[in-house]
């Protein structure tokens, strides 16, 4: 019998591509605003904004991460977020 590699069973899903309402929506949809957005994807908040203007489209790994962000924001959030404590008192 034939032993499989995981590599042999699986495809990935294709890299989406965003429009600049798809990223505005997602960052929304986290309740973020552009600098706190930044932090989380870990780019600029420029690209943030290149990317909400439509003057440019996130790709590669920052494509993946708002596909990530989209399908599964709670679960992503949760790795994310360090709370302060003192700010919610």
């Amino acid at each position: 019998m034939r032993k499989y590699n995981l590599s042999d069973v699986i495809e990935f899903k294709n890299i989406p591509e965003y429009s600049a309402d798809d990223i505005m929506r997602i960052r929304k949809n986290l309740q973020l605003g552009r600098n706190k957005f930044a932090q989380l994807t870990g780019v600029s908040v420029k690209t943030i904004e290149t990317w909400e203007y439509g003057r440019n489209r996130p790709n590669g790994s920052a494509a993946r991460l708002l596909q990530l962000l989209e399908s599964n924001p709670d679960i992503f959030m949760r790795e994310m977020i360090n709370f302060r404590i003192e700010s919610l008192k």
